[in-house]
């Protein structure tokens, strides 16, 4: 999940401020952008970026309260950067943000060599790691991310993403959108699910993952159930018309999942409307049915 936080940092106490001192620098991890606000300024740390906090210095021990957004809430945490640091590593963790710098005392071998003690460490201040993927379409149909990290990404067969994407490890699923015929006018969606781990450079899209919907010889029904007259105008019914409470089937090679189509109808002032409508088709429920509900979704042609 893509994740942005917005960061605003209020300093409880008084700052003396020292600019002979060393200043803070503030790096993020698990999270693609971090803004602090700190006596009127205003500080944007993007993912790879490590930025300085104006007149914060080492040598001071204060308590930061920092608000951030994750998805529609505004979770809170008081962040605490101890005398003597020089580094704020505002990390994403189960428990929300948090400081995980810690300084690495001079000369003490369990604190810099030894491989057990830093490991221990580590996994107690990093519940989770962080890599960067591009997305590589590895099938023979172009599509879309729908949402997720890679939202608004769209790739041609063989094809891979023109910029990278800071995740987690661990399962990430996102949806996608891809024509299935070979005029491009019916769209499918499918779900892709991944396991990242920690040495992952690219997320490959496979003609497999588009099995989740599988294609199957079928009779689809659509039925009818308002009291106007429509043309299905793409999609798999193409061409049929329909009368009120009317049906119609057709035998075709059909891949489960989602189905898009288009019907067209006249309103009841005479002017032609449009719906662009989405069902999902089962094979223990092949039956599209189109509702008033459907009917309110259309909106006027220009022609």
């Amino acid at each position: 999940m893509k994740i942005f936080v917005m960061a605003t940092i209020v300093l409880f106490g008084t700052l003396a401020a020292n600019l002979t001192s060393a200043q803070v620098t503030v790096t993020i991890k698990g999270t693609s952008m971090v803004q602090v606000n700190y006596v009127g300024q205003k500080i944007v740390v993007k993912s790879g970026e490590t930025k300085t906090i104006p007149g914060l210095t080492c040598d001071q021990e204060i308590t930061l309260k920092v608000f951030y957004i994750v998805g529609d809430k505004f979770p809170s945490a008081n962040i605490v950067k101890k005398a003597g640091d020089c580094q704020i590593t505002l990390e994403m963790t189960p428990a929300g943000l948090a400081n995980t710098y810690v300084k690495m005392a001079a000369g003490n071998p369990s604190a810099t060599s030894s491989g057990a003690g830093k490991a221990a460490n580590t996994a107690a201040l990093n519940p989770f790691t962080s890599v960067t993927l591009r997305v590589f379409n590895g099938t023979d149909k172009a599509f879309a991310v729908l949402a997720g990290p890679f939202n608004r990404v769209a790739i041609q067969p063989l094809d891979t993403s023109k910029f990278s994407i800071t995740v987690s490890t661990g399962v990430l699923n996102f949806p996608i959108i891809f024509t299935d015929t070979a005029d491009n006018k019916q769209l499918r969606q499918v779900v892709i699910t991944r396991i990242i781990t920690q040495d992952m450079t690219v997320l490959d899209v496979k003609n497999s993952d588009f099995g989740i919907a599988m294609r199957d010889r079928v009779k689809l029904y659509m039925y009818n159930d308002t009291k106007t007259k429509f043309v299905i105008t793409n999609g798999v019914f193409s061409g049929y018309a329909i009368s009120p409470d009317g049906r119609c089937m057709k035998k075709l090679q059909l891949s489960y999942g989602f189905q898009n189509f288009v019907i067209e109808f006249y309103g009841e002032d005479g002017l032609k409307r449009r719906a662009n409508l989405e069902k999902i088709v089962t094979p223990q429920d092949p039956v599209i049915r189109v509702n008033d509900k459907d009917l309110s979704k259309a909106y006027i042609v220009q022609e």
